[in-house]
């Protein structure tokens, strides 16, 4: 496996619910830039797939202080869901409202979604482990929130794909370092990317 290059600081992505007088109360999920824009929640909390409820992305810096927190809205939110009879996965993809100031574009490798796939595939639908094989500099969370989850009975969206190729393709759209359709990385963008 490849463990990408050591990195500081280190950047740290939580979900809160967003209230209605603009304040957040504490986090839903961890979860990592996946593009400047965007945010991907592995084994995201049922909450996020409510479509009456609005949400924050709160992302800082490991060492920081606090003016290096930001926080934006979350615009959309995708859920997708991933049962192969071997291989269970669901994931979260929350557009922001604009890009964060610490993009992961710079951070990130290129990957061909045949490679996401077969990561997928290798990692038993682990998320986390997925998007660090790939180079993304990312760790797993130490600590699990009341919402994250993990401490919650499994579930299982709605519309549930069998296939690791078309659930591999909803976390490879938001990211620029994500080629479809080529074996190579750089031949050509997805067109959503272009």
């Amino acid at each position: 496996m490849h463990d990408p290059a050591p990195y500081t600081p280190r950047t740290s992505v939580t979900v809160h619910p967003a209230e209605s007088d603009g304040g957040h109360d504490g986090p839903l999920a961890f979860g990592f830039l996946i593009a400047d824009d965007a945010v991907l929640i592995p084994d995201p909390p049922a909450a996020l797939a409510d479509p009456a409820r609005r949400f924050l992305v709160r992302i800082t810096r490991t060492p920081s202080d606090h003016d290096d927190v930001e926080t934006l809205p979350v615009t959309t939110v995708r859920v997708s869901a991933l049962d192969t009879g071997d291989v269970r996965a669901v994931m979260a993809l929350l557009g922001l409202s604009g890009p964060s100031r610490y993009g992961a574009a710079a951070e990130v490798p290129e990957y061909t979604l045949s490679r996401l796939a077969d990561t997928i595939a290798r990692n038993d639908g682990d998320l986390w482990a997925t998007y660090r094989e790939l180079g993304y500099p990312i760790t797993r969370p130490d600590s699990t929130l009341p919402g994250d989850g993990h401490n919650q009975p499994a579930w299982t969206p709605d519309h549930v794909v069998d296939d690791i190729g078309v659930f591999a393709l909803g976390g490879c759209w938001p990211s620029r370092a994500c080629v479809v359709g080529h074996d190579e990385p750089g031949s050509a963008p997805h067109p959503g990317n272009a």
